[in-house]
């Protein structure tokens, strides 16, 4: 055991083990949307509908009235990605795939700061590439995924 532990640890100081952790975080997501598309539902409903209220009608509003019901900020990003993406999905799940880029590379940067063990910095982040509840959040529009890169960063 001790000689792939070895290894791993040679593996894991080079440059394409943070490019693996990265790579995979992005294959699995994107194969996720590709093979399992959703539709919004419950508050990524909200987001999107306030989002194209944002793009349309210059407000951010519910049934003709302004609101604080939820805060703002998701609907702001996806309308930002919208008018980048075009009006369906595209635009969201992108800044979502980009959010779990960021995460994958700051839990690794995390990982390997406060171990002090660049090995134990990508474990992490393998972890988190192949964390299924993770992938599942990325293929949706809810604030998850976005919330956590801002967060981490």
């Amino acid at each position: 055991m001790q000689g792939y532990w070895t290894g791993f640890r040679r593996f894991s100081e080079k440059g394409s083990a943070l490019w693996l952790v990265l790579a995979l975080t992005l294959a699995t997501r994107l194969a996720l949307i590709l093979i399992l598309p959703q539709q919004p539902f419950s508050d990524g409903a909200y987001y999107m509908d306030r989002a194209r209220d944002l793009i349309t009608l210059h407000a951010y509003q519910e049934e003709g009235l302004p609101t604080a019901f939820w805060p703002p900020g998701q609907s702001f990003l996806y309308a930002g990605a919208m008018m980048l993406f075009g009006p369906g999905l595209a635009g969201p799940l992108i800044i979502n795939l980009l959010s779990a880029m960021l995460i994958a590379w700051l839990v690794v940067w995390f990982g390997t700061h406060v171990g002090h063990n660049r090995a134990g910095g990508i474990i992490a982040g393998l972890i988190y590439a192949l964390y299924p509840a993770h992938i599942a959040y990325t293929g949706t529009v809810l604030s998850e995924t976005a919330s956590t890169a801002i967060s981490m960063a």
